[in-house]
């Protein structure tokens, strides 16, 4: 749904968000970064800065989560940060079961060609 909103023009501005704003926003923003054509390398990059930008509340709801369950601070931090592995394995995961990103897209999301460069003449240009 949210591809379907991205090619209306009369949907922006646009918000995305998720409970943590890193899991499902992260993919998504991953999936629409490459369906924008953005290098990979760039795309992983961006995925990172959340635990620039959200390092103060991870580092909190780390200690908070050992807390709660009785877990090491350091266990608990993996569930609240992001690490390129997750999304790598995302990913990795659409390419088993599709072959690629442009199958994923066509066929899961139902995006043509047409659709991705819409896309791309409405956020790029």
């Amino acid at each position: 749904q949210i591809f379907d909103m991205l090619l209306e023009e009369d949907s922006y501005p646009l918000v995305f968000h998720c409970t943590a704003g890193k899991d499902r926003t992260g993919l998504l923003s991953a999936l629409i970064l490459s369906a924008l054509e953005v290098p990979q390398d760039v795309i992983f990059n961006e995925y990172l800065l959340s635990n620039y930008f959200r390092y103060d509340k991870i580092e909190r709801n780390a200690k908070l989560g050992a807390w709660i369950l009785g877990i090491d601070p350091v266990a608990s931090r993996s569930i609240m940060d992001v690490r390129n592995e997750y999304l790598a394995s995302s990913f990795e995961a659409i390419e088993r079961e599709y072959g690629s990103l442009d199958r994923y897209f066509n066929e899961a999301l139902d995006l043509t060609q047409e659709d991705l460069a819409r896309l791309r003449e409405l956020l790029l240009y």
